[in-house]
């Protein structure tokens, strides 16, 4: 057997096999990466009292996170399966201003938000933060029940 009657099959073989380890690699799904832009979330404030909304959150803002939203949304019923909601405006107590961005690291959130006497099923405060790997979409603090 001559050297060039070898080269073909090697040839083929060595296609073969990267062949299915390329198809290989792109059937496998790789697990979604979870973007969270904090944790180690701790309420320590969160009621109803006298026509205002009071939070207060401790929290660890994720290094390599920006914010790009927040959010203060109240949900109420108006009939199965309407739902009405409502974008209300949050005051923070430590007078910061509402796109200020925390740095990284435990940090507190305190503030209110006046319901102007309206009766919400569900109060949320949402953020949306930039980070390193993609963008984060959360619920920092839920209120439930009409109070």
């Amino acid at each position: 057997m001559n050297g060039g009657s070898l080269i073909f099959p090697l040839l083929l073989a060595f296609g073969f096999t990267g062949m299915t380890i390329d198809t290989a690699a792109r059937i496998v799904p790789r697990p979604p990466v979870e973007v969270r832009a904090y944790t180690d979330v701790s309420v320590i404030r969160n009621e109803v009292v006298d026509g205002w909304w009071r939070v207060r959150v401790a929290f660890k803002k994720s290094a390599g996170c920006n914010k790009k939203e927040f959010q203060i949304v109240g949900a109420r019923n108006v009939g199965t399966p309407e739902v009405e909601f409502s974008f209300l405006n949050w005051s923070d107590d430590d007078g910061l201003a509402t796109d200020h961005d925390r740095a990284a690291g435990f940090t507190v959130l305190t503030g209110k938000v006046w319901l102007a006497g309206r009766k919400f099923d569900w109060l949320e405060a949402r953020t949306k933060h930039e980070c390193a790997d993609g963008t984060a979409d959360a619920v920092l603090l839920r209120y439930e029940g009409r109070k």
